[in-house]
């Protein structure tokens, strides 16, 4: 009788084990889904420049959004134009 307990258990064991691997299978075909469905979406880059007067500034402008366009991002730029906001007394 102990070993007939003994077997059941062990088959038990087996199934679970074997129910559960079937189940993390389709867990890591939804997280690929997930990941192909994240490489598609487009990123955003926000950019604040001292200045949009200044021709350095304008230069690297142009080669951000350049950039940005050629590797498929959204590009965000704003200029303080020199505000030193709460930084001065």
């Amino acid at each position: 009788m102990r070993k007939a307990g003994l077997l059941i258990a062990i088959g038990t064991m087996m199934a679970a084990v074997l129910l559960i691997n079937g189940c993390d299978k389709n867990k890591s075909e939804s997280k690929n889904a997930i990941d192909k469905s994240q490489k598609t979406t487009k990123l955003t880059i926000g950019v604040s420049l001292l200045t949009r007067t200044h021709p350095f500034y304008q230069d690297l402008e142009a080669g951000l959004s350049e950039a940005a366009k050629a590797n498929g991002y959204d590009l965000i730029i704003t200029a303080g134009e020199f505000d030193e906001g709460m930084g001065s007394c």
